[in-house]
């Protein structure tokens, strides 16, 4: 177990910014940062950071959280792990605390156990490929032809596994990998006869990493000629690895992307390795696989504009324009490049040198819409019907483009090369967006009746319970000035917490008696802030803690109010004890309404009880009446005294 002091050094030193910052460009809007969301596609930013508070939001999906949460959310990690990954990133030392075995063994979950036998199996590969006869013989010879040097080797832990069907099994066997997670690794292979065999065997290998640098998946390329074999063994889907949602070499790529504001997208692992070998460092591959959405909302994290290297190859560049009709319905800005005389990136990467290969891009780098274009008539020639339909093609690829600037600017152009009239491309343009609208018309509906129905739901449960104003409100209040004074004897949090417990008033949120609690524990502690919840390993009190905060951010005054207007905008905690007593009253005069609603109900079912006496009814009801003076009469003076209006 990681001890309490190392997750407190680890949550005093991560930045959030720097964290959620490896993974999302975030630019400075008011106080906080933002971005497009990580969790869900969106083109307009929803996704707040609140850089002094260490805490995130996004307004469009609700996920929120900390720098812990985030690494947890975004890469499907445990707790323990994210503290693990934080503390690697800031050079933070774990020495672990000794776990009996029965924690160890909750500790050991499949996830873990899949992790495990996929950096044990990238060892291997690659101290076969190194030290082997058999590996420095076929795959490092391999490697060395094509000009990769040792440290690059070393960098992208590149590996062989032999030819022998059983080698990497029974050598995983032994080091006390099991045959279980072999087989949900991806690893190996089981046939109906039940004989096992390496995956990769006779291939050099190649790791795939995810976005945080975590080995998820290998690809094996074989190198003897064999029509028989695939040329690449890729990992099956695994509970790590989804290949349409992760790109080849991003996490290596993804600072030098940001920095540029551009990324080179090429097809092939060789063409990665190839350019960053060289400097040219803002490069990812499809890894010879379609794009898919999810590979692109990884890229539009880090830049919207985007080069596609090509080879000479004419039919792969047209098996492959409908990934760029998906990068323009992301809205990126798309370039291509053709490589002269059949090279592709890795070969004319090796010819020129990564300077020159870049100027090359710069001064050849062509608009991918006037490139489409000039390809497909080149093709068709004068056949009239085959123009027309290369003409619609374009088009529809222009409607594709959601800014609808860019899109008349496109067409306007498009005009030109195609010969037609730039009103007839417009009105087609139209007509194929009112198709798609179409399409979708049926699903938008039905998600908006969901979200009716689910809003009708809330608002019907807040009239019930009355929960949503006031106990909200409370709790915001109570993180937000907990430590404020509110008066001579007390500060906020003493005030109001100390009222709650003494009149016994539950809280029907979960999560809000958690956070309760937590502030009984603590209330003599001066200097006891919000960010103790935002840091909790319990998920619902972080959660809502966070969530109750960021509501204090939503409307922020402009800076240069006050310059341009000569106007004092007073801002929350100028008036915080007004809002502490008024809301509280607030909370407390509902409260008690539920109370002296329960006598009423108690005085209903009495009034009906066959089993009482006459006298004990009396005498019950007696009671209850005077508990119902006693509680109203405790409403009206808070009433009175906030200017509240009683609704009984």
């Amino acid at each position: 177990m990681i001890p309490r002091s190392t997750v407190d050094t680890i949550n005093n030193t991560v930045r959030i910014d720097e964290v959620i910052g490896d993974f999302v460009v975030l630019k400075k809007r008011g106080v906080n940062l933002m971005a497009c969301c990580p969790f869900h596609g969106e083109k307009t930013p929803s996704f707040s950071v609140s850089v002094t508070k260490g805490i995130y939001k996004c307004f469009g999906c609700g996920r929120a959280g900390n720098a812990v949460n985030f690494v947890m959310e975004h890469e499907s990690m445990t707790y323990v792990e994210a503290l693990r990954f934080l503390a690697k990133k800031y050079n933070i030392e774990i020495i672990e605390e000794h776990v009996n075995a029965e924690e160890a063994k909750a500790l050991n979950t499949e996830r873990d156990s899949i992790f495990i036998a996929l950096n044990y199996a990238a060892k291997y590969f690659n101290e076969q490929l190194l030290e082997s006869d058999e590996g420095k013989n076929i795959g490092l010879s391999y490697f060395l032809e094509r000009g990769f040097r040792e440290e690059t080797i070393t960098k992208f832990q590149l590996g062989y596994s032999h030819e022998n069907r059983t080698s990497f099994y029974h050598h995983a066997l032994k080091n006390g990998l099991t045959e279980e997670f072999l087989l949900k690794a991806g690893l190996i292979s089981k046939l109906e006869t039940g004989e096992v065999m390496d995956r990769y065997r006779g291939r050099v290998v190649f790791p795939i990493y995810n976005l945080s640098g975590k080995i998820i998946a290998f690809a094996g390329r074989i190198l003897k000629a064999n029509d028989k074999v695939a040329k690449y063994v890729n990992s099956p889907e695994t509970m790590v690895y989804h290949k349409s949602e992760h790109l080849y070499g991003l996490h290596l790529a993804k600072t030098a992307i940001k920095k540029s504001d551009l990324v080179y997208l090429v097809e092939g692992y060789t063409d990665v390795i190839t350019l960053v070998q060289s400097g040219v460092e803002n490069v990812v591959a499809s890894s010879g696989t379609s794009l898919t959405e999810g590979q692109i909302r990884l890229v539009t994290r880090f830049t919207k504009n985007i080069i596609v290297l090509y080879d000479g190859d004419t039919a792969g560049i047209k098996a492959a324009l409908r990934g760029i009709d998906m990068l323009l319905a992301e809205g990126m800005n798309v370039k291509v490049v053709l490589f002269p005389d059949n090279n592709d990136p890795d070969s004319y990467c090796r010819k020129v040198g990564g300077t020159a290969f870049e100027e090359y891009i710069e001064g050849n780098a062509k608009d991918f819409i006037l490139f489409k274009s000039q390809l497909l008539l080149d093709e068709v020639k004068q056949d009239i019907a085959q123009r027309s339909h290369a003409i619609h093609n374009i088009v529809e690829s222009i409607s594709k483009i959601p800014d609808p600037i860019t899109r008349s600017l496109y067409a306007s152009e498009s005009s030109k090369i195609l010969q037609v009239e730039e009103q007839l491309i417009l009105t087609e343009i139209n007509k194929q967006r009112g198709i798609k609208a179409r399409e979708l018309i049926y699903p938008i509906n039905e998600q908006l009746k969901q979200a009716q129905d689910i809003i009708e739901q809330a608002a019907q449960l807040d009239k019930e319970t009355g929960k949503s104003d006031f106990e909200t409100g409370v709790m915001r209040l109570l993180l937000k000035y907990g430590t404020f004074e509110f008066d001579a004897t007390q500060n906020v949090m003493q005030y109001m917490v100390n009222d709650i417990i003494e009149n016994k008033f539950a809280l029907e949120n979960p999560a809000h008696t958690k956070i309760l609690n937590e502030y009984v524990i603590h209330l003599e502690d001066a200097k006891f802030e919000a960010e103790h919840f935002f840091k909790s390993e319990d998920a619902e009190i972080s959660k809502a803690s966070i969530n109750l905060i960021f509501d204090f951010d939503k409307h922020e005054v402009s800076k240069n109010w006050l310059d341009m207007h000569e106007i004092l905008v007073p801002k929350p905690e100028d008036n915080y004890k007004l809002s502490v007593e008024k809301t509280y009253s607030q909370f407390k005069i509902n409260r008690i309404a539920k109370i002296y609603d329960e006598i009423d109900k108690q005085l209903l079912e009495l009034r009906d009880d066959t089993e009482l006496s006459e006298k004990e009814k009396s005498e019950k009801e007696t009671d209850l009446q005077s508990m119902h003076m006693t509680v109203k009469k405790a409403e009206r003076l808070i009433a009175e005294k906030t200017g509240t209006i009683v609704s009984k």
